[in-house]
């Protein structure tokens, strides 16, 4: 048997078209004979190659065994086992090895060539990593951009976040990504030279991928600006990050550990008055003046929904009269319920509890500890609580979809609408009109060009049409501004 395979030049050949150790080929061969012995009917045998000269020794049930005997009794069958056996350990070490290589990137930043990219939507990439490994970037982990997400071409270099090795079968799947938020950190921790020295620490960020990220940054020595180290000179080093982020937006902000300074600073562009914490539910309520709360909650709300996840406290953006506003009306619900005494309301009004739909979140305790109340008591006002905000939610949504109707009835009513050249027949001017009114023309009335009608150069195709018109843009629109703050 070993006769049939040349151990030294087997194990040789296997160390450099791998790259094994050969230490782990030399146990893999032993294992095959093992095998093959076995299954030629050869029990209690042992192998033994030398680590050096590659020479094999057997043993049964611990005594040396003739290898000339032995290859003559076990045969082709036990040959061909061995091969196999051989084939499928080599297989094993070569995945594990390519698994131990690729995992050890798992969360970290690489930078890899595209080999394979397919321009159909939907479709993944396959990038060739600087290591070596091959890995996937899924259709939807790449970067959305306008009119769907980014697409590469061959022989593109890219930077991903590898966020997933697994083993396949006989392959290794390692799977990236370009839209988590810790792909924008550690660009940030390669590409820019104070974090990546640790002078400057990222202390948070968030991300709408695509559109804008909201990183804080903080340094332990006065004399750095975290901010310019950051930016670079003349915005160098964010301007490249910009680019492999598909020129995504990046708001950098200096850390604070005042928690109310942190939240007025996550929130800029905008300008805030105050900030005022409920603790006990996690919120901020922001005020602002009437011309920053745009600014303020940002474009369908992403603004304030960054600032949200960047301090980690639910932000609710209002105008002073708008926070009086709600006062007054929590008070007046509050009092309502039975068990709830002016004081009791005043101070879940203080605490920053402004509707049945938070009083219906407080805890027992916090209740009995703001109220001076019994459990039982407690349990029951958040009981009645909980009974009024489902009703206010349904009366909520019963609006929202009564909008929806209007808006759908009102969009047929604009396509049904005819455009103002195909008039039916019942509205066209007619034709006995009296000689005195005829026009002044050598043709008839009906043959002259007229503001609805095309004249021989404008085709009737090129007229606008209602039809062609865009949407009115007064059409009513569902006004979830004060929901797009809380979030």
């Amino acid at each position: 048997m070993a006769n049939e395979i040349n151990v030294p030049q087997t194990v040789e050949q296997i160390c450099n078209s791998h790259n094994l150790d050969r230490e782990e080929v030399i146990l893999a061969i032993e294992e095959s004979f093992q095998k093959g012995a076995e299954k030629s009917g050869k029990e209690g045998m042992f192998f033994r190659i030398d680590r050096k000269s590659c020479e094999v020794s057997a043993f049964r049930n611990g005594v040396p065994y003739p290898m000339e005997e032995l290859n003559n009794l076990i045969g082709i069958n036990g040959t061909s086992t061995v091969r196999s056996t051989l084939m499928q350990k080599i297989n094993e070490l070569v995945v594990e090895k390519s698994f131990q290589k690729c995992n050890q990137l798992l969360n970290q930043l690489v930078r890899g060539t595209v080999i394979q990219s397919n321009g159909r939507p939907g479709r993944p990439t396959i990038v060739r990593l600087d290591n070596g490994c091959e890995a996937i970037l899924p259709h939807g982990e790449k970067i959305p951009v306008e009119g769907g997400r980014e697409n590469f071409r061959q022989d593109d270099h890219i930077y991903a976040l590898v966020i997933g090795v697994v083993k396949n079968g006989n392959r290794v799947k390692t799977t990236l990504s370009r839209t988590r938020p810790l792909f924008v950190k550690r660009l940030f921790e390669e590409m820019i030279p104070d974090i990546k020295s640790g002078v400057v620490e990222i202390k948070a960020l968030s991300r709408d991928p695509g559109h804008r990220s909201k990183i804080a940054v903080a340094t332990d020595d006065p004399k750095i600006d975290v901010i310019g180290a950051c930016i670079g000179y003349r915005g160098q080093l964010i301007r490249e990050i910009n680019d492999v982020l598909r020129h995504e937006k990046v708001d950098v902000i200096p850390w604070s550990d005042n928690i109310q300074r942190l939240i007025a600073l996550a929130l800029q562009p905008a300008d805030v008055d105050e900030v005022i914490l409920c603790e006990k539910l996690g919120r901020a309520i922001v005020l602002v003046p009437r011309d920053q709360r745009s600014p303020a909650i940002g474009k369908q709300g992403e603004n304030v929904r960054l600032a949200t996840r960047l301090v980690e406290w639910d932000i609710n953006i209002m105008l002073r009269e708008e926070l009086q506003d709600k006062l007054n009306q929590a008070q007046a619900q509050f009092n309502s319920i039975e068990g709830v005494s002016e004081k009791l309301a005043d101070g879940l009004v203080g605490e920053g509890f402004l509707s049945y739909a938070d009083l219906s979140l407080i805890e027992t305790d916090d209740l009995v500890e703001i109220g001076g109340i019994s459990p039982d008591e407690a349990e029951a006002i958040i009981e009645i609580a909980d009974e009024r905000a489902q009703v206010e939610e349904q009366e909520e949504e019963a609006r929202r979809a009564k909008k929806r109707e209007e808006r759908a009835r009102e969009g047929g009513y604009r396509q049904q609408v005819p455009p103002t050249g195909d008039l039916p027949d019942a509205v066209s001017a007619p034709n006995d009109i009296p000689a005195d009114n005829q026009p002044a023309s050598d043709q008839p009335a009906s043959d002259q060009p007229t503001d609805d009608q095309p004249t021989d150069d404008q085709p009737a195709s090129d007229q606008p049409t209602e039809s062609q018109s865009p949407e009115n843009p007064s059409a009513p629109a569902d006004d979830d501004s004060e929901g797009a703050a809380r979030e």
